[in-house]
């Protein structure tokens, strides 16, 4: 590992890169510079959460890459360099990058599954003085962020993201009861989408003190997972935002006759659901 005091030179900046299994250091690397259709990002705020924790502990990723591997893909900044071609933006626009940009072209995107692109262009490196962004994300993927909002805010876009989309996928309807099992920041996120959806909402945790932050963000009830009866629930829609096969069968026992389901929380892949 390098030593933390050292000062990069010019050419070069501050990076934290993994390298395998729990071993993350932080490094001088090259300093990029933009080529066509590339920006240049000055990064201000860059995330953590359950996909950087898995990525640090296997040591690598399937899809985004293995090491030596530029850590972190959700955060936001300032361009602070263009390269030719790039005409949308401009140096000092304020943006968040996706992580990621399907190809258009593959089997999958014909399907209009671009989630599952084939070709897709991955985004890794928040975790840096400064991030190259692909000139693919660039076209598709780069979004300035408005003025007056917090860049520590706007760097929540990717995750907020993943909620709109399964929200997208298991609509609530207004008036009705929805369950979200989990107040983790994912949690937490579902309550307010759905809150605001005119949506009843019942948040169960294992930590009291998210109780409250689940009420301040729209939840009509927050009770720890003790205290909640998941028979009793019938609830009309039913997030599992825990990741545990405990929550997937709690899920399915707190679901209404006709109601719905979304399963949110990845498993590991050894994982077994019990009967509910």
């Amino acid at each position: 590992m390098n030593d933390a005091g050292a000062t990069p030179d010019g050419n070069t900046m501050r990076a934290a890169v993994l390298h395998g299994p729990r071993d993350l250091r932080i490094e001088d690397v090259p300093r990029p510079a933009p080529g066509p259709g590339e920006v240049r990002v000055r990064v201000e705020a860059a995330l953590t959460g359950g996909t950087c924790t898995k990525i640090w502990r296997r040591g690598y990723h399937a899809t985004m890459g293995r090491p030596p591997l530029p850590f972190g893909h959700e955060g936001a900044g300032t361009i602070d360099a263009v390269g030719a071609g790039v005409s949308r933006f401009q140096v000092g626009d304020r943006v968040v990058p996706a992580n990621s940009a399907p190809c258009g072209a593959c089997r999958m995107c014909a399907r209009g599954m671009t989630a599952q692109c084939e070709d897709m262009v991955w985004l890794t490196g928040f975790f840096a003085e400064q991030l190259l962004v692909p000139a693919r994300i660039v076209a598709q993927h780069l979004h300035p962020v408005p003025p007056g909002l917090d860049l520590r805010t706007a760097a929540l876009s990717e995750t907020l993201a993943t909620v709109v989309k399964g929200s997208d996928r298991t609509p609530a309807r207004r008036g009705e009861h929805a369950v979200v099992l989990g107040t983790g920041p994912l949690g937490l996120l579902w309550v307010r989408v759905l809150s605001a959806s005119g949506v009843r909402v019942t948040a169960v945790g294992r930590r009291p003190e998210r109780e409250a932050t689940a009420r301040a963000l729209g939840a009509d009830t927050a009770v720890g997972v003790e205290d909640f009866d998941a028979d009793a629930a019938q609830a009309d829609l039913v997030v599992e935002a825990a990741g545990t096969p405990e929550a997937w069968a709690m899920a399915l026992r707190s679901v209404a006759p006709g109601g719905r389901v979304n399963l949110f929380g990845g498993l590991r892949a050894d994982a077994a659901v019990a009967d509910p």
